[in-house]
């Protein structure tokens, strides 16, 4: 007859149930943890000032005119730690760090079977973890008085974290006489850490890159705001030397031959920045019709035809430079310019057969325009406004003038506001 106690439990029993208990808390531990350094890596995007739609879509103003409450937290001097002078990492940063090694643990150790003393390491990092949120729940409480979303669910995720890593402590070890496996290897718990505080180190490094990139955002957006400022733009224009631009005859211009200012572009037709000076002179010219011509000169970053560019360039730049002044002059102004708007538009497809084509298009007679492509007198063009490029020391493209001056913020339309606003009348 079996004596054994109702009540007692065979040792190989309570060593699978500690086994599933153990595998389950390790893998909610991996999936919290997984989810916490997800939605640390946004609020730290987000700190750095990316968009994160995510985030922005959950934390909108309680009312119209009230503050964004995710904002008011993620900017908050709280939400960065300083590291050295003028240098302060968000506090996601950390969290996402803390995340991946606490995730890096579970993963690869688990619960410990047997070396329960290994439990000590994450527990400590655990215990941090969580004041840090208590903390953190009590700025947005009391401090702030305002609640993130997001930040408050990583509180929650990291909260259970604590709480089901202390629980473990409750969980019997497996080991028996007949198993003496030892879990976790000091091998693996090594390894096991130096994995998290590597990935920890990771974070620490692209919260860097992320605040150095914001940083750059920020210094671009006040350089955009100085050169469009009306003030700049008329003492950088002035503060120009003026440049002498010999007149050549019969000159292809657009616009108002009688105008009072004018501008000279140098371009290259396979350049696709010249190709966007070419449509902003365009809206120039149709907004200043009666102030401005604009003459074209060609600086082609080609070896073909300028040996300034001995590297890599556009190959058929000087070709197709040669064919809009063929086109110029068996067509005149009309198939000059037509030429030029082919170019740009067909930058990818440029070659004689294209330019011969072309040509018919605009209707000229090909024969004639052949024999232009290949003159002397087009080539000559060609190389005198090269030459005029190297002496006024050009070395890319486009370059615009005013009246003899540079341009510097040529793409923006309030440049030409101010200046045509404001420009003495010249010729």
């Amino acid at each position: 007859m079996n004596d054994m106690p109702i009540s007692h439990v065979p040792p190989d029993r309570s060593r699978a149930r500690a086994r599933l208990w153990s595998e389950g808390i390790r893998w909610t531990c991996v999936t919290m943890a997984l989810l916490g350094w997800a939605l640390s890596s946004m609020l730290l995007m987000k700190s750095g000032g990316m968009p994160v739609p995510l985030i922005d879509q959950m934390c909108q103003p309680a009312s119209e005119g009230a503050p964004n409450p995710c904002d008011l937290v993620l900017n908050s001097r709280w939400s960065q730690r300083k590291i050295a002078d003028n240098l302060s990492l968000p506090v996601a940063a950390f969290g996402a760090g803390y995340f991946a090694l606490v995730g890096l643990w579970y993963l690869f150790v688990g619960v410990p079977r047997t070396r329960r003393l290994w439990l000590l390491p994450l527990l400590i990092i655990v215990m941090i973890g969580g004041y840090t949120s208590l903390d953190f729940v009590r700025i947005m409480v009391w401090e702030l008085q305002a609640w993130c979303f997001y930040c408050a669910v990583v509180h929650i995720i990291n909260g259970l974290l604590v709480l089901l890593s202390f629980a473990t402590l409750l969980i019997p070890t497996t080991e028996s006489h007949r198993d003496r496996s030892v879990h976790p290897t000091a091998a693996l718990g090594c390894a096991a850490l130096t994995a998290g505080l590597l990935a920890y180190a990771l974070h620490f490094m692209f919260a860097l890159a992320v605040v150095e990139a914001n940083v750059a955002k920020q210094y671009i957006k006040q350089w955009q705001s100085v050169i469009a400022d009306p003030e700049y733009v008329r003492w950088n224009h002035d503060r120009q030397p003026a440049a002498a631009l010999p007149e050549i005859a019969n000159e292809p211009e657009r616009g108002n031959p009688d105008a009072p200012h004018t501008v000279v572009a140098f371009l290259d037709l396979q350049c696709p920045a010249c190709r966007n000076a070419h449509d902003r002179l365009d809206k120039v010219l149709a907004k200043y019709p009666h102030l401005i011509r604009v003459r074209y000169r060609h600086f082609p970053q080609d070896e073909t035809c300028n040996a300034e560019f001995t590297r890599a360039g556009h190959p058929e730049a000087c070709s197709a430079a040669r064919a809009v002044e063929a086109a110029g002059a068996v067509g005149g102004v009309d198939a000059y310019v037509g030429m030029i708007e082919r170019c740009y538009r067909n930058q990818g497809a440029l070659g004689t057969g294209a330019y011969v084509q072309w040509a018919r298009e605009l209707g000229l007679d090909a024969e004639a325009f052949e024999r232009a492509l290949d003159s002397d007198a087009v080539r000559e063009r060609v190389a005198n406004d090269v030459a005029l490029g190297r002496t006024l020391g050009l070395r890319s493209m486009p370059v615009v003038l005013l009246d003899g001056k540079r341009v510097a913020g040529w793409s923006l339309s309030s440049t030409w506001d101010t200046l045509l606003g404001s420009a003495p009348a010249t010729r």
